[in-house]
């Protein structure tokens, strides 16, 4: 792709091998797009400044529209920054005009073609080992949850006395059983989820949807709580639409409300809370606050770290220490933010930020 003559002539010169190289010309981007799409190319020259199109635009258009054919770019301009950010970018090579040989520019073909095959191999690769890792876990999520499933089924009727009457201490003793299931139950799900966030296999499927329903369903969800701690809803009913992940939203809400619990002494409360994030425009912000005694400075800075503990939960449930690390890398997968506040002995805030679904989008009927 090249608009000036004399240039042409001398790259066509020095391709002139012995047929090895058979050269489309192009003038122009426009041209040069629609032979992109209507034949196979091993690889692209490209000139930076063409009639139609300048800069780092005309290359970012050729990978769009031929995203699997290497591009090396041959340009008159000599500068190192836009060299860099164009290889970063995905160029295999950044050739300056007036420094090429014939031979140089012949290997540096081969070798250009040579490394994007390379790379589109280990890609294809990557993505098959990924999903055998995807359809490995699937196969060990069934088998850790079905018979929990089992356990939980079954323990859960004889607590409500299908098979016959209980004694308060047998009820006490089942409903311990019961919590401890479910306990292992979410560590199950925290644990699989974040070695798919780690490898990218866990998906976010965004779509709008109203963050009051999501708030509600998740709180009725916990239902009533045995050492009297209240979950109070706080959240607005005109809040506009947010652009997320339904699933995921109640993942963080859940694994950060049931964070809350654990700190939370008896007769206290947690508090959810969503509205307009005022330091942050075009977001939500939704905070899940506690009564405990507040998270140490040296702890705070650690808290959203994998594997990290803090053994001051009331309920004496630790957990592996994954439950606020998904939160943070499911938030960022949104493009928001998380952190927390907290002040001893007064409680702590855990907050995380949403986008709003943009005024002019087309919004289908909200779930």
């Amino acid at each position: 792709m090249e608009d000036n003559p004399g240039d042409v002539r001398l790259l066509q010169l020095h391709l002139d091998d012995g047929g090895e190289f058979e050269i489309v010309h192009a003038d122009t981007l426009a041209t040069a797009l629609a032979k992109l799409t209507s034949a196979p190319f091993d690889i692209v020259l490209l000139d930076l400044t063409l009639p139609d199109s300048y800069g780092r635009l005309t290359f970012e258009r050729v990978r769009a529209a031929a995203p699997d054919v290497p591009v090396v770019v041959v340009t008159g301009l000599d500068d190192e920054a836009t060299a860099v950010s164009l290889v970063v970018a995905g160029a295999q090579d950044y050739l300056v005009k007036g420094t090429l040989t014939a031979r140089g520019l012949r290997w540096c073909l081969r070798h250009a073609i040579e490394r994007h095959r390379l790379l589109k191999a280990v890609d294809a690769a990557r993505q098959r080992e990924a999903e055998q890792k995807d359809r490995f876990l699937s196969h060990i999520s069934h088998e850790l949850r079905s018979p929990l499933a089992v356990s939980l089924l079954y323990t859960t009727n004889v607590m409500d006395g299908v098979i016959g009457e209980l004694t308060p201490e047998q009820r006490e003793h089942l409903a311990i059983a019961v919590e401890g299931l479910k306990a292992q139950s979410r560590l199950i799900d925290e644990l699989l989820a974040t070695v798919r966030s780690d490898s990218t296999l866990i998906n976010i499927e965004p779509v709008p949807v109203a963050l009051s329903s999501i708030v509600a369903q998740t709180v009725r969800g916990f239902g009533s709580l045995p050492n009297g701690v209240l979950i109070d809803d706080d959240t607005a009913g005109d809040l506009p639409p947010v652009y997320a992940d339904p699933q995921r939203v109640r993942q963080v809400l859940t694994n950060l409300i049931d964070n809350a619990l654990k700190f939370s002494p008896a007769g206290t409360k947690v508090r959810v809370q969503a509205r307009p994030a005022r330091e942050q425009p075009g977001f939500v912000r939704v905070d899940v606050e506690d009564e405990g005694s507040g998270v140490p400075d040296d702890r705070r800075e650690r808290i959203f770290d994998c594997l990290f503990q803090d053994e001051t939960a009331q309920s004496g449930q630790r957990g592996l220490g994954l439950g606020l690390y998904l939160c943070k890398l499911l938030v960022a997968r949104h493009g928001g933010r998380i952190w927390i506040e907290s002040r001893e002995p007064r409680g702590s805030r855990f907050s995380f930020t949403l986008p709003f679904l943009k005024p002019s989008a087309t919004a289908p009927r909200l779930p």
